[in-house]
């Protein structure tokens, strides 16, 4: 009886051992798979982020989408400035947005690309101002 005493006394000390380690692995993936933040979006008016209504300011992550209504929105990046005219759409990265509907207006600072329609347009300098505009 004391035999099978220890012996589940040191099963459970490697399984307590196991468990910790197996959380702890998991909550260290979990942090490396969470996005941070690439910018922020500010306007006078409401705006919309992935379809959900916003006013003032918000922050922007990798590939969200970012739609104005009746004022204009500037979305601050790292390296770029983008203005979006009122009733436009854009699809925001890091290093490059994607203009889906209506205007914008990108002040560079680090060769940020702009995608619209079948168009790709890598500025050749520093600190480029690129405008574009979808019609449909």
């Amino acid at each position: 009886m004391l035999y099978s005493s220890l012996g589940f006394r040191i099963f459970g000390a490697k399984m307590f051992k196991y468990v910790t380690c197996l959380f702890a692995t998991g909550s260290l993936l979990l942090l490396s798979a969470a996005s941070s933040s690439i910018g922020f979006v500010k306007s006078t008016g409401e705006f919309r982020v992935d379809g959900s209504a916003v006013r003032g300011n918000g922050t922007v992550f990798e590939g969200n989408v970012i739609e104005t209504t009746s004022a204009r929105s500037v979305i601050q990046l790292t390296n770029a400035e983008i203005t979006l005219a009122p009733e436009s759409r854009a699809r925001v990265y890091r290093d490059r947005t994607v203009l889906e509907k209506g205007t914008g207006f990108v002040k560079d600072g680090a060769r940020h690309v702009i995608e619209a329609a079948t168009l790709r347009i890598v500025p050749s300098v520093r600190e480029s101002v690129v405008q574009v505009e979808i019609t449909s």
